[in-house]
């Protein structure tokens, strides 16, 4: 499948919106957002890099946003649609975001994975992403 990247600085503005709703949706289902938040963290107004099939379909989206206390950019989803995976669209877009932060003078691009989240922690380890932190919940009655 051949792959377009696509760029808004408003999410609401693309054809990429409906993806996001759909991404963040699946996330939940599968209990992988991070700290189980139920609510999204895209709005209308997010930066969203989206790929497009060559049927002219998203495909895939990947948000972000730029945390000036860390000089990173911190994305707040990243989703492909269940049959394009393994098809280098989220390659694609985490490379369109890293070379987004190197034009920019940003240092460092985090990604939150729920760590049940094995798929993704998959492709970022082979995208050279490491592990910098773990977090342990010890619920107390």
């Amino acid at each position: 499948m051949s792959i377009q990247i696509g760029y808004s600085r408003r999410a609401a503005s693309t054809q990429a919106f409906a993806m996001i709703a759909e991404g963040w949706n699946d996330l939940v289902q599968e209990g992988f957002t991070p700290d189980l938040v139920g609510t999204c963290p895209v709005n209308a107004n997010s930066e969203v890099i989206y790929a497009v099939s060559s049927d002219g379909d998203v495909v895939g989206v990947l948000t972000w946003e730029y945390r000036d206390d860390k000089d990173a950019y911190e994305v707040t989803l990243g989703y492909v649609e269940p049959s394009s995976r393994q098809q280098r669209a989220f390659t694609e877009m985490f490379k369109t975001l890293h070379d987004r932060a190197q034009s920019k003078g940003v240092s460092t691009v985090y990604v939150p994975v729920h760590p049940n989240n094995e798929v993704a922690r998959l492709v970022l380890a082979k995208l050279k992403a490491s592990a910098v932190s773990v977090v342990y919940e010890h619920a107390v009655a």
